[in-house]
């Protein structure tokens, strides 16, 4: 997929894989990776979806109900809701239908939920997503859920 000399733009980063920022769940070791998942707190830095609101964004009083909080974090960075590939949906990936969609904002129809690197509530064994909804830091999954999408980082230096 990428040429010689774009493999070698494709930057080694050092990763600290902090914990969950809720819950007390260890993310693990330092790593060095070129390919890579967004943590929880990259959305702080990257989407300014402060850390605050992720624990529970309702009991904050910040936001009515969870499709408040949707609606505040789809109209920060709307490519929170991930459409799925037709790959991805040949392999069996969970995509909003319209006929499951009752409740959910209208834009997550045909979106997916996707992981981040985050460890989820329960343990190791659980990661952190983000819903098709885009809400950040409120979806867990066991990390064998093969129905969730992945979206990739990789820095370039150029």
């Amino acid at each position: 997929a990428f040429s010689d000399e774009e493999q070698d733009a494709i930057a080694t980063v050092e990763l600290r894989n902090e914990g969950h920022p809720f819950w007390d769940v260890d993310g693990g070791n330092v790593t060095s990776d070129k390919v890579y998942l967004l943590a929880l707190e990259d959305f702080e830095t990257y989407f300014d979806i402060p850390m605050t609101l992720r624990e529970n964004p309702v009991m904050t009083g910040e936001f009515t109900d969870w499709i408040d909080y949707a609606q505040y974090c789809y109209d920060k960075f709307p490519g929170l809701a991930a459409e799925p590939t037709q790959a991805a949906i040949d392999n069996r990936i969970w995509y909003m239908t319209s006929s499951e969609g009752a409740g959910y904002p209208d834009y997550a129809i045909g979106k997916t939920d996707w992981w981040v690197r985050t460890p989820g509530y329960v343990d190791k064994t659980y990661a952190s997503a983000i819903y098709c909804s885009a809400d950040v830091g409120t979806a867990n999954y066991d990390v064998t859920d093969d129905l969730v999408g992945v979206r990739p980082v990789i820095t370039v230096e150029y």
